[in-house]
Formats: structure tokens, sequence, C-alpha cells
């Protein structure tokens, strides 16, 4: 073999590695090619859920093979029962949801976080009605408080709020009330207070309906995940690759969203259908993928505390598939 048809072949092999490798092309991360994965995303009326919205809008999630759907689910303590009956693939139930749900039987896995708390967040409020005569948390012992899913997210950290303020929780009538709802029930006086996410809040703020009690994630550690997006451990093992792609899908969308806030909340409006300019005013929770067990074990650690829990599943099992 000469010199020349020597370096033709090394040059011939060196492309063909390229172009057969499953995990990278010349040096840049890749797939191997094949059909992108159908996938359906329930999701609730809410700005927790922008990182979707995002990376529907931005065209993210079809950049990393994913021919997504976004599924409107009213509440979010049936997102767990969405996923189970493969109606949803993928869903992002508050953790103390998924948890429950675990508990109870049904094997699920996190996938990676979505919106996480911050103490300069305003997304999360107590509102008590304008005709209540609820004029602080002191007030609130005796009365109906709508949250948006008992055994949810903000249902847990209410009662967190309300035991650090001296009131017993075990004294409140808590409602379920779906967010699109609170603004009517408030009016209507079916409840005498509601513990509510933005959009909502800025819309009943908005409408004088109801006042801010307290914006109260300043109490909780930040970088806590509120929601877990989620899937059942059959799907997860079956769709390695899709799951993946859905966690940088998501991590792009969560970047965006930092350096395009306009962008982000012209996305929001869209899915949700609220006003620009009430959303001109919400905050926009930050986005965190990344899923640490320590991240997890402090919503266990208060879930047996508020007895939502008695046997806490394995954070490990959870966070792998």
């Amino acid at each position: 073999m000469t010199r020349a048809t020597r370096r033709t072949a090394i040059r011939l092999l060196a492309a063909f590695a390229c172009l057969t490798s499953a995990v990278t092309i010349c040096g840049t991360s890749a797939r191997a090619e094949g059909p992108d994965t159908d996938v359906t995303i329930g999701y609730t009326s809410s700005t927790d859920s922008v990182g979707l919205f995002v990376a529907m809008e931005q065209g993210f999630f079809k950049k990393h093979h994913l021919n997504a759907k976004l599924q409107l689910i009213s509440l979010n303590s049936v997102l767990p029962a969405a996923l189970q009956s493969n109606s949803v693939q993928i869903a992002g139930p508050s953790v103390s949801v998924v948890l429950q749900a675990v508990e109870n039987g049904l094997d699920l896995v996190a996938l990676c976080g979505g919106a996480s708390t911050s103490r300069d967040a305003t997304n999360y409020a107590v509102l008590a009605g304008a005709k209540s005569g609820v004029g602080s948390p002191d007030d609130l012992g005796g009365k109906k408080i709508g949250v948006p899913g008992l055994g949810a997210t903000l249902h847990i950290l209410g009662r967190e709020w309300l035991n650090g303020r001296g009131v017993d929780y075990h004294k409140v009538t808590f409602i379920e009330v779906p967010f699109p709802q609170m603004n009517d029930v408030l009016k209507a006086g079916t409840v005498d207070a509601v513990i509510s996410a933005d959009p909502m809040t800025a819309r009943i703020l908005e409408s004088g309906n109801g006042k801010l009690l307290s914006y109260f994630l300043k109490d909780v550690p930040t970088g806590l995940p509120t929601s877990l997006y989620s899937a059942t451990r059959t799907w997860a093992k079956a769709n390695p690759q899709a799951v993946t792609e859905f966690r940088e899908a998501l991590q792009e969308a969560s970047d965006f969203i930092q350096a395009n806030p306009d962008q982000a909340r012209a996305a929001v409006s869209k899915y949700i259908k609220f006003p620009p300019e009430i959303l001109a005013k919400t905050y926009l929770p930050k986005i965190v993928v990344a899923l640490t067990p320590d991240r997890i074990d402090w919503w266990m650690k208060v879930m047996v505390e508020q007895e939502m829990l008695k046997n806490p599943p394995s954070t490990q099992a959870l966070l792998n598939p």
C-alpha cells in the first residue's frame, strides 16, 4: 500500500467512525438518527410551567428530537393518575404529590426539577377575600382557605407558614380550588382566603377581590423544587434517550427565561390565556433542572412532620429510573 493510499484509507476510516458514533459526531454531542419521540406532557395553569411553554415556543423540544404536545390538566393532584393511565408520558406535579403517589404504590420516577423556591419570589402568596374580615394571619384560625390541591406544594407550605405565625393549621379548613376558580370563589365568599400562584395572584389583586397577606416563600430554603417532572418507571426505562433530551430542552428553556423574560411571559400568556398586562407584573420562577437527594429529603421531612407521609419512598429509587 502506497503512502497516498494509506492516507486515503485513514481519512475514510475517520469519516466512518464519525458518522457511525451514536454518542459523538466529530467531537460534538449528538444522538443517533431516528424518528422523534412522541410525548404528551401534562401541565397545570400556573407560571410554574413556564419552562414547558418556552421549550415549545422556542423549538427546544423539537431541537432535542421530541415531538411534544402539551396537555392542560386542571388539578395538580390528577397528574400522577394521568401518568399511570398513559394519558400523558411526562408531567410536572408538585413534589408532595409525587411522593404521596409513590408511597401509595405508583412506580414513578423524577426526571428533573422544575420551578424552585427563592426568597425574592412573589409568585406564591396568601390572599384574603376583600370582604372576608381577615386582616392578618392571626385571623385565619377557623377560616376556610382554598388551595390548588390538597397535599400539594402550596397546601404544605401554607400549613408551615401558619404554624410559624402561631396559627394552628388543624383549626383551618382547606378546600381544593383550581387556580382558574380562585378569583371567583373569593368574590363569592365561598372561602375566606386562598394560597395562590402567579399569574392568578396578580389577577386577584388586580380585580380587588383579594388582598395580600404574605409572600411566604421568603421563609423557605432557596433552590428547593416545587415541582418534579416525572414519568412512570416503565416509560422512563423504555425511553432513556427521550429522558435525556427532555432534560436538555428544559435546561435550554431555563437559560432562555433568565435572558428573555418578556418572551417567556408571552409564552405563558399563550398557554394559560392571561392578559399580557397582568403577566407583565408577575414573577417568573427559576427553573432548576438538576435534582439532588437533599432537595427531595427536605420535603420528606416536612411531610412526615405534617403526617402526610408514613413510609417515605427511597430518594435514590425516585431519582434513578
